[in-house]
């Protein structure tokens, strides 16, 4: 499994009203990295997590990709702490149970804590798609079917689809979602007019 790290961008110079921010989250989103960005008064403030090499060449590319208008004099990076996925907690036997008590709790004590809403709303992302990524390793291990079929309403959250899609691609799953269809109410009324059009011919 990939060890997740995470740091702390201070990036000086002329990076406000240039459209650095789009920039940076355009570039995190490429190199699968989450995180937050903001401005201040004196710089450009990047918290990101992800892999090492992700984040190595995030900030290469930080600096050669810049907008136009952008002048970066300075990049200050210091580690943090990861705000990965929360805890996990699946049953051993048969059915699979998601426990999400692990989940709740880990939120309340981000709360009571006063972590920024973009670090606790990443976490939960990250933790719904390890919760997918272990039942479908889990089902895989019992049955040896490798494909997954990405589909239901919640699939409308791309963060959560391409979040979903990258853990089970690098485990080696082949991975399917929709392109023409949509995956909620949409695509199930679709269906339902197909069945109804077989059946009245």
């Amino acid at each position: 499994m990939t060890t997740v790290t995470a740091c702390r961008v201070s990036v000086h110079g002329v990076v406000q009203g240039v459209g650095f921010r789009p920039f940076v989250y355009q570039l995190a989103t490429h190199f699968g990295l989450t995180g937050t960005v903001r401005n201040t008064l004196q710089s450009g403030e990047i918290e990101v997590e992800g892999s090492a090499s992700a984040i190595e060449a995030f900030l290469d590319a930080l600096l050669v990709e810049a907008p136009p208008l952008a002048h970066i004099d300075d990049v200050e990076v210091v580690e943090s702490e990861s705000h990965g996925a929360y805890a996990v907690d699946l049953s051993a036997g048969e059915p699979i149970v998601i426990d999400p008590a692990p989940v709740i709790r880990g939120i309340v004590r981000d709360l009571q804590r006063g972590v920024a809403v973009p670090i606790m709303a990443s976490r939960f992302h990250a933790s719904v798609t390890v919760m997918i990524l272990r039942v479908c390793e889990r089902l895989r291990s019992r049955t040896s079917l490798g494909r997954v079929v990405l589909s239901g309403g919640v699939f409308e959250n791309v963060t959560l689809l391409a979040g979903a899609r990258r853990v089970l691609q690098a485990a080696g799953f082949e991975v399917f979602n929709h392109h023409r269809v949509p995956p909620n109410d949409g695509g199930l009324a679709l269906g339902q007019a197909v069945v109804a059009h077989a059946r009245l011919g």
